[in-house]
C-alpha cells in the first residue's frame, strides 16, 4: 500500500491529538422529552469510550519518514527551479521573437 507524505502527516496529527478528540455535543432544545428529564437543563455530551490509537495500527519508521519528507521538498523545489527557468525563457524567446518582428 502507497501512503502519501501529507496523509501520513495527517495520521501522525490524528495519533497525537487523540486525547483533544472532540465528540459531538446535542443542545437540550434538540433533544427528545424523555432525556431532557433525565439531564435536566445540560446539553447532551458524548464521552470516547476507546482511544483512537486502539484501533489505528500504523507501523511508521520516523527517520524512513522524514527523510521522505526531505526527499520530495527537495524535488519540489527543484521542480519549482525549472518551471521558473522554462518560464523566463519563454518570456525572453517572446521579446526575442517581437524584437525580429519589428
Amino acid at each position: 500500500m502507497v501512503i502519501s507524505y501529507g496523509t501520513l502527516d495527517l495520521l501522525v496529527d490524528t495519533l497525537t491529538s487523540t486525547s483533544n478528540m472532540e465528540l459531538p455535543k446535542i443542545k437540550n432544545e434538540d433533544l427528545p422529552q424523555e432525556l431532557r428529564e433525565v439531564l435536566g437543563d445540560s446539553d447532551a455530551e458524548f464521552e470516547s469510550i476507546i482511544d483512537a490509537s486502539d484501533f489505528i495500527d500504523v507501523q511508521i519508521n520516523p527517520d524512513y519518514y522524514y527523510e521522505g519528507r526531505h526527499e520530495t521538498a527537495k524535488l519540489l523545489l527543484e521542480s519549482r527551479k525549472k518551471l521558473q527557468e522554462y518560464k523566463r525563457n519563454e518570456i525572453q524567446g517572446y521579446y526575442q521573437r517581437s524584437e525580429e518582428d519589428t
